[in-house]
């Protein structure tokens, strides 16, 4: 066999090996969600660990969906207790995250784990829960600050106004 013949090959083996894994996977979790996460939930400190295809405490990746590359919504499977868990994470800086959940949400065999059907009970008003990175990214907030600011704000005695620049 000719050498381009065995790079073709190695090609084609290449290919199928990938898009096995995502079967397997069901999605890859965006770089930007991966790491070490902190958090307060149900009154205690909490650790959370999110790689390319898990997430601690909720299983794997089976079904993902994006808006706009900073609202990100997963179904997750748990194999301890054959539930899927629907988790959607609000990027608000590279340090920050904010997420809600459905907690477990259980299917009949038949049905398929995507996310319209998991995450039907999501609600949008739902409290979130705010994430901090442990292996922060330091970042500069001065420009997000800096320009020309009109707000009021309401004390006992009236309406204050301030019209001037910081």
């Amino acid at each position: 066999m000719k050498m381009s013949t065995y790079l073709s090959l190695l090609v084609v083996v290449f290919i199928a090996s990938v898009c096995s894994l995502s079967t397997v996977w069901g999605c890859t979790i965006p770089t930007v969600i991966r790491g070490s996460w902190f958090s307060w939930e149900n009154g205690k400190k909490t650790t959370t660990e999110i790689n390319a295809a898990t997430m601690t405490g909720r299983g794997v990746c089976v079904d993902m969906k994006q808006d706009f590359h900073v609202n990100y919504t997963f179904v997750f499977q748990h194999s301890e207790d054959s539930c899927y868990h629907c988790i959607k994470f609000l990027v608000r800086t590279v340090n920050v995250l904010e997420k809600m959940d459905t907690g477990c949400v259980t299917l009949k065999p038949e049905e398929e784990p995507t996310i319209e059907r998991v995450c039907k009970k999501l609600a949008s008003d739902q409290s979130l829960i705010t994430l901090f990175s442990e292996n922060y990214v330091p970042v500069n907030c001065r420009s997000s600050l800096e320009g020309v600011w009109q707000f009021a704000y309401q004390v006992n005695f009236g309406i204050w106004w301030f019209d001037g620049g910081i």
